[in-house]
Protein backbone atom coordinates (compact mmCIF):
# COMPACT_ATOMS: atom_id res chain seq x y z
CA UNK A 1 0.00 0.00 0.00
CA UNK A 2 2.86 2.73 1.12
CA UNK A 3 4.88 1.32 -2.53
CA UNK A 4 1.46 2.09 -4.64
CA UNK A 5 1.32 5.76 -2.73
CA UNK A 6 4.84 6.64 -3.58
CA UNK A 7 4.38 5.10 -6.84
CA UNK A 8 1.21 7.90 -7.32
CA UNK A 9 2.99 10.82 -5.33
CA UNK A 10 5.92 10.02 -7.92
CA UNK A 11 4.09 10.18 -11.18
CA UNK A 12 2.20 13.74 -9.95
CA UNK A 13 5.25 15.29 -9.11
CA UNK A 14 7.00 13.99 -12.59
CA UNK A 15 3.38 15.43 -14.38
CA UNK A 16 3.75 18.74 -12.50
CA UNK A 17 7.48 19.33 -13.52
CA UNK A 18 6.51 18.56 -17.02
CA UNK A 19 3.79 20.98 -17.19
CA UNK A 20 5.95 23.70 -15.67
CA UNK A 21 8.94 23.18 -17.60
CA UNK A 22 6.95 23.83 -20.98
CA UNK A 23 5.77 27.12 -20.13
CA UNK A 24 8.84 29.07 -19.32
CA UNK A 25 6.60 32.20 -18.28
CA UNK A 26 3.66 31.80 -15.25
CA UNK A 27 0.27 31.85 -16.52
CA UNK A 28 -1.29 35.22 -17.13
CA UNK A 29 1.33 37.13 -18.52
CA UNK A 30 1.95 37.52 -21.99
CA UNK A 31 5.25 38.78 -23.56
CA UNK A 32 3.25 40.91 -26.33
CA UNK A 33 -0.40 42.51 -26.00
CA UNK A 34 -1.94 42.09 -29.48
CA UNK A 35 -2.59 44.45 -32.23
CA UNK A 36 -5.68 45.05 -34.12
CA UNK A 37 -5.03 45.58 -37.57
CA UNK A 38 -6.91 48.39 -39.38
CA UNK A 39 -7.54 47.82 -43.10
CA UNK A 40 -6.80 50.88 -45.65
CA UNK A 41 -10.09 49.89 -47.41
CA UNK A 42 -13.70 51.30 -46.63
CA UNK A 43 -15.92 48.48 -45.30
CA UNK A 44 -18.10 47.41 -48.09
CA UNK A 45 -21.63 48.73 -46.57
CA UNK A 46 -19.86 52.44 -46.96
CA UNK A 47 -20.67 54.68 -49.74
CA UNK A 48 -18.44 57.60 -48.99
CA UNK A 49 -20.59 59.68 -51.84
CA UNK A 50 -23.89 60.00 -49.65
CA UNK A 51 -24.35 61.95 -46.64
CA UNK A 52 -25.00 60.01 -43.19
CA UNK A 53 -28.93 60.02 -42.97
CA UNK A 54 -30.11 60.77 -39.49
CA UNK A 55 -33.33 58.87 -37.92
CA UNK A 56 -36.64 59.62 -38.33
CA UNK A 57 -37.55 62.83 -38.87
CA UNK A 58 -34.53 64.40 -38.20
CA UNK A 59 -33.07 63.05 -41.91
CA UNK A 60 -34.90 65.28 -44.16
CA UNK A 61 -34.15 68.30 -41.92
CA UNK A 62 -30.45 67.18 -41.42
CA UNK A 63 -30.32 66.98 -45.21
CA UNK A 64 -31.83 70.36 -45.79
CA UNK A 65 -29.25 72.09 -43.70
CA UNK A 66 -26.47 70.24 -45.51
CA UNK A 67 -28.09 71.48 -48.68
CA UNK A 68 -27.53 74.88 -47.37
CA UNK A 69 -23.57 74.60 -46.67
CA UNK A 70 -20.95 76.32 -48.51
CA UNK A 71 -18.80 73.58 -48.82
CA UNK A 72 -19.50 71.53 -52.07
CA UNK A 73 -18.47 68.04 -50.73
CA UNK A 74 -21.22 68.45 -48.58
CA UNK A 75 -23.60 69.61 -50.63
CA UNK A 76 -23.03 67.22 -53.31
CA UNK A 77 -23.48 64.38 -50.77
CA UNK A 78 -26.69 65.83 -49.30
CA UNK A 79 -28.02 65.64 -53.07
CA UNK A 80 -27.00 62.02 -53.66
CA UNK A 81 -28.82 60.86 -50.23
CA UNK A 82 -32.05 63.19 -51.80
CA UNK A 83 -32.09 60.85 -54.57
CA UNK A 84 -32.26 58.08 -52.85
CA UNK A 85 -35.07 59.25 -50.62
CA UNK A 86 -37.28 60.87 -52.73
CA UNK A 87 -38.33 57.40 -54.04
CA UNK A 88 -40.42 57.67 -51.18
CA UNK A 89 -43.99 59.60 -51.34
CA UNK A 90 -44.27 59.72 -47.38
CA UNK A 91 -40.41 61.65 -48.28
CA UNK A 92 -41.06 63.99 -50.57
CA UNK A 93 -44.12 65.33 -48.41
CA UNK A 94 -41.99 65.73 -45.63
CA UNK A 95 -39.76 67.32 -47.90
CA UNK A 96 -41.71 69.64 -49.05
CA UNK A 97 -42.77 70.65 -45.86
CA UNK A 98 -40.00 71.14 -44.24
CA UNK A 99 -38.68 74.13 -46.71
CA UNK A 100 -36.32 71.38 -49.15
CA UNK A 101 -37.61 72.95 -52.68
CA UNK A 102 -36.24 76.31 -51.68
CA UNK A 103 -33.20 75.33 -50.81
CA UNK A 104 -33.12 72.61 -54.35
CA UNK A 105 -34.44 76.14 -55.96
CA UNK A 106 -31.61 77.76 -55.02
CA UNK A 107 -28.83 74.90 -56.02
CA UNK A 108 -30.60 75.14 -59.33
CA UNK A 109 -27.84 78.06 -60.11
CA UNK A 110 -25.17 76.55 -58.65
CA UNK A 111 -21.76 76.87 -60.47
CA UNK A 112 -20.92 73.30 -59.99
CA UNK A 113 -22.19 70.88 -62.62
CA UNK A 114 -22.94 68.37 -60.91
CA UNK A 115 -25.09 70.28 -58.11
CA UNK A 116 -27.05 70.87 -61.03
CA UNK A 117 -27.61 67.79 -62.59
CA UNK A 118 -27.87 65.80 -58.52
CA UNK A 119 -30.46 68.96 -57.94
CA UNK A 120 -32.28 67.99 -60.75
CA UNK A 121 -32.66 64.84 -60.54
CA UNK A 122 -33.80 64.91 -57.21
CA UNK A 123 -36.55 67.44 -58.55
CA UNK A 124 -37.81 64.84 -61.37
CA UNK A 125 -38.02 62.21 -58.90
CA UNK A 126 -39.91 64.33 -56.56
CA UNK A 127 -42.37 65.38 -60.24
CA UNK A 128 -42.84 61.16 -60.55
CA UNK A 129 -45.22 61.41 -57.46
CA UNK A 130 -48.56 63.24 -57.42
CA UNK A 131 -47.78 65.14 -53.83
CA UNK A 132 -44.26 66.61 -55.49
CA UNK A 133 -46.07 67.71 -58.52
CA UNK A 134 -48.43 69.63 -56.49
CA UNK A 135 -45.83 71.22 -54.32
CA UNK A 136 -44.04 72.14 -57.56
CA UNK A 137 -46.72 73.98 -58.69
CA UNK A 138 -47.07 75.80 -55.40
CA UNK A 139 -43.73 76.46 -54.96
CA UNK A 140 -42.99 78.07 -58.42
CA UNK A 141 -40.76 75.58 -59.13
CA UNK A 142 -41.53 75.43 -63.39
CA UNK A 143 -39.96 79.12 -63.39
CA UNK A 144 -36.91 78.21 -61.71
CA UNK A 145 -36.54 75.13 -63.59
CA UNK A 146 -37.24 77.31 -66.83
CA UNK A 147 -33.47 78.94 -66.18
CA UNK A 148 -32.01 75.46 -66.94
CA UNK A 149 -33.26 75.06 -70.50
CA UNK A 150 -30.06 76.07 -72.01
CA UNK A 151 -27.63 74.75 -69.80
CA UNK A 152 -24.51 73.24 -71.34
CA UNK A 153 -24.84 69.85 -69.36
CA UNK A 154 -27.05 66.90 -71.12
CA UNK A 155 -28.18 65.54 -67.83
CA UNK A 156 -29.32 68.52 -66.50
CA UNK A 157 -32.01 69.37 -69.24
CA UNK A 158 -32.83 65.20 -69.77
CA UNK A 159 -33.42 65.16 -65.87
CA UNK A 160 -35.16 68.75 -66.73
CA UNK A 161 -37.69 67.53 -69.27
CA UNK A 162 -38.72 64.10 -67.33
CA UNK A 163 -39.77 66.92 -64.98
CA UNK A 164 -41.71 69.14 -66.54
CA UNK A 165 -43.20 65.40 -68.99
CA UNK A 166 -44.63 64.28 -65.36
CA UNK A 167 -45.71 68.14 -64.15
CA UNK A 168 -47.68 68.59 -67.52
CA UNK A 169 -49.72 65.12 -66.55
CA UNK A 170 -51.62 68.02 -64.18
CA UNK A 171 -53.86 69.94 -65.78
CA UNK A 172 -52.77 72.76 -63.48
CA UNK A 173 -49.47 71.91 -64.42
CA UNK A 174 -50.56 73.01 -68.50
CA UNK A 175 -52.24 75.64 -67.54
CA UNK A 176 -49.25 77.15 -65.47
CA UNK A 177 -46.92 76.28 -68.53
CA UNK A 178 -49.01 78.75 -70.95
CA UNK A 179 -49.78 81.43 -68.21
CA UNK A 180 -46.60 83.87 -69.70
CA UNK A 181 -43.64 81.64 -68.77
CA UNK A 182 -42.18 82.27 -71.86
CA UNK A 183 -42.68 80.92 -75.54
CA UNK A 184 -40.28 78.79 -74.91
CA UNK A 185 -41.53 77.01 -72.03
CA UNK A 186 -44.55 76.91 -73.47
CA UNK A 187 -43.62 75.29 -76.27
CA UNK A 188 -41.58 72.59 -74.27
CA UNK A 189 -44.96 72.42 -72.11
CA UNK A 190 -46.78 71.47 -75.21
CA UNK A 191 -44.23 68.93 -76.35
CA UNK A 192 -44.58 67.04 -72.86
CA UNK A 193 -47.94 67.11 -72.51
CA UNK A 194 -48.55 65.66 -75.98
CA UNK A 195 -45.99 62.39 -74.73
CA UNK A 196 -47.80 62.22 -71.49
CA UNK A 197 -50.97 61.42 -73.10
CA UNK A 198 -52.16 57.95 -72.71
Amino acid sequence: MGQALWLADTRRLHALSFYRGSFSKPFGRCEKMAHARISMYMPPDIDPTKAAIAYGCRALSKLNEELQSRDLLTRQKALVALCDLMHDPEYVYEAINIGCLESLKTLLQDDDNLVRIKTTEVLYIMATHYVGRVGFLKHDIIQALSLLLSDHQTLCRENLHQAYKHLAQLPKGRVVSHMGSGRRLSAVFCFCSVCARP
